[in-house]
């Protein structure tokens, strides 16, 4: 991970983020969004607008959401396929297409 996310990591947010974004059940829902085509990170866009509305105006961790998942989605053995996908839901526009 980028040493600037890194640092991200230890504020608060970034703890939050964090523990909201892990978790296997979390993974499952990457890997299905993985094996229908679309970005991982659309699994966590209804419960980020939920539980953190605030970060929808915060670049920095928005791209904290996408580092942490990816680096989630690389821990499983999942190789970025170096596409990007639409994303619904308002909080990310894009993200990072992942192999099966």
């Amino acid at each position: 991970m980028h040493p600037r996310f890194e640092q991200f990591r230890h504020t608060e947010l970034g703890k939050r983020l964090e523990y909201l974004l892990s978790g296997q059940e979390k993974y499952i829902e990457y890997r299905l969004c993985t094996r229908l085509g679309i970005p991982p990170v659309a699994a966590i866009v209804h419960d980020l607008l939920k539980l953190l509305p605030e970060i929808s105006s915060n670049d920095t961790a928005k791209q904290f959401c996408g580092a942490v998942v990816a680096e989630i989605m690389r821990e499983h053995g999942h190789t970025d396929l170096g596409k990007r996908g639409r994303v619904s839901g308002g909080l990310f526009q894009t993200g990072t297409l992942w192999s099966i």
